[in-house]
């Protein structure tokens, strides 16, 4: 949301473009309203079903699970996904992966292998149709050590919103289209050095005077932390 309000994308706050569904009851959310041109009751409907019903009439982009709820990405969820997308973005993200809403071949079979994932657990390489995807999973080692390493680098005594902004639109430029191209959401693993640092820059410089710094970081010590 911040992000869309950033660039001018929110309107007067009656659709957002981000709708929940809960995983034991229907939610009663803003996009019943987008539903209501319909007349089947949705009290009766079971969750899996108004999943469906939702992606066939709002068209999302993205998907999201974390509920924990197993197998709710069922294969018309995601055959519908790729029917409206060129590249469905899915979002399995509940742990383990008895819980996963989709394992990743699921994803990319019932997609043509046009899924962007990412996952909660890990899972292997994905081969289909002579073509090996790749899931990486969504997870909080790219982004945190960015931000912890340019909060000491700045001094700064406030973690904010901004800085938060920063470090996902940094590990986004960071998605190669060779990542794209299999599958993946997330860069490699073995790039989290050369992540963390890129969004620690972003970071420091996001930081305002107005927050810095209560504890000043000694030059040695900052430089240090940059080395590490």
């Amino acid at each position: 949301m911040a992000s869309k309000r950033d660039h001018g994308l929110l309107g007067d706050g009656s659709d957002d473009g981000v709708f929940m569904i809960k995983s034991k009851s229907p939610s009663k959310s803003a996009f019943q309203n987008k539903l209501a041109s319909t007349k089947r009751s949705r009290a009766s409907m079971p969750t899996e079903r108004m999943l469906l019903t939702a992606i066939r009439t709002l068209k999302p982009t993205v998907i999201i699970g974390v509920a924990a709820v197993g197998g709710t990405f069922t294969p018309e969820v995601l055959q519908t996904m790729a029917k409206i997308n060129k590249r469905p973005i899915i979002f399995a993200l509940s742990n383990p992966t008895s819980k996963a809403e989709c394992s990743a071949e699921e994803a990319y079979r019932h997609t043509a292998g046009r899924a962007l994932f990412a996952c909660g657990s890990p899972y292997d390489p994905v081969k289909l149709d002579g073509k090996t995807f790749v899931p990486r999973q969504g997870n909080n080692s790219y982004i945190f050590p960015g931000i912890g390493l340019g909060a000491i680098a700045s001094g700064t005594r406030l973690v904010t919103d901004e800085m938060f902004m920063a470090a996902a639109h940094t590990l986004a430029q960071l998605v190669s289209e060779a990542d794209l191209d299999q599958g993946s959401l997330y860069p490699a693993l073995p790039r989290i050095r050369e992540v963390s640092a890129r969004i620690a820059a972003a970071v420091r410089s996001t930081s305002s005077p107005v927050s810095r710094p209560v504890i000043r970081v000694s030059p040695i010590a900052r430089a240090w932390a940059i080395r590490r």
